[in-house]
């Protein structure tokens, strides 16, 4: 088709005024790298389209130091494919671990396709907290008009993986009248785990854990611009606001992280402190 265009002197030029389609910016280390050195890498890549995958660091830990076993994917790839483990499956790893020993590729460390953020959710989802409930885990039973959802409690076997729900009212809301342990939480506070049917959790509890603590440390990042500074004279009586607003709570939880930024050139170290549930957040900063 080409050599007949030319033929017929025809050219082809770029209209400035047209909307043409742009590729979508994701992060990742593509895998075709890794198909290249594969044999029939066509056959292979029609079947990682299918279940959405991209990028080396799909297949990576959430360091992305090793990689993980195939059960582990879906957490990665958003979507549990059926069947046993292929086989094409077992030459990306080993090759995908042979070039990160080498240092051929540098994958983006630590791993940003552990971390996503659901826009829309629906009833009977899994999911765990981003907060300081590091091991809740429950399955949404309702969603509410006020960007909130009713999430009914389960229990974690450590030793199976398997989920079932909870004998008890550890987190139970006793205000929702619920026979179940239910608790209402709100949508952005909210992350999507991988279950398949056998109510198996398809993500390393070790990986979990890094999940939940990296996904509350992003939603609380400290911005300097926006928050009221606080200066020494002033500290005594932030501490004591905080005091007389905190002193009837029964139960306070409260972090402590270290915090790094730079002014003009000069160094500045600090340390934040939140209380929760009102999420308080007081800065103590130094110039170094």
């Amino acid at each position: 088709m080409l050599s007949n265009i030319h033929m017929a002197n025809i050219a082809i030029c770029q209209n400035t005024n047209a909307a043409w389609f742009q590729p979508i910016n994701e992060e990742g280390t593509s895998i075709n790298i890794i198909l290249q050195l594969m044999t029939k890498p066509h056959l292979i890549k029609s079947k990682l389209n299918k279940i959405k995958f991209k990028f080396v660091e799909q297949c990576l830990d959430c360091e992305s130091v090793s990689t993980i076993p195939w059960f582990y994917l879906p957490h990665t790839i958003r979507t549990i494919p059926r069947g046993r483990q292929p086989n094409w499956y077992r030459q990306i790893v080993e090759v995908v671990q042979k070039m990160i020993g080498s240092q051929a590729i540098v994958p983006i460390r630590p791993n940003s396709v552990y971390m996503y953020n659901n826009t829309i959710w629906e009833k009977k989802e899994w999911i765990t907290l981003k907060a300081y409930q590091a091991g809740f885990i429950g399955r949404i039973s309702s969603l509410k008009k006020d960007n909130t959802a009713l999430v009914n409690h389960w229990m974690l076997s450590h030793t199976t993986q398997t989920l079932q729900p909870c004998p008890s009212y550890w987190y139970n809301n006793p205000v929702l009248a619920k026979e179940k342990c239910t608790k209402k939480i709100g949508l952005d506070l909210l992350q999507s785990v991988p279950v398949n049917s056998k109510k198996k959790l398809r993500i390393q509890i070790s990986y979990l854990r890094y999940l939940q603590t990296r996904s509350f440390e992003k939603k609380q990042e400290f911005n300097p611009e926006r928050s009221k500074k606080v200066t020494e004279p002033q500290l005594t009586n932030v501490i004591k606001k905080i005091e007389s607003d905190l002193w009837k709570l029964k139960q306070l939880t409260f972090q402590l992280r270290t915090y790094k930024r730079y002014v003009n050139n000069i160094e500045r170290e600090g340390i934040i402190y939140i209380t929760i549930p009102h999420k308080l957040k007081l800065l103590v900063e130094t110039e170094s």
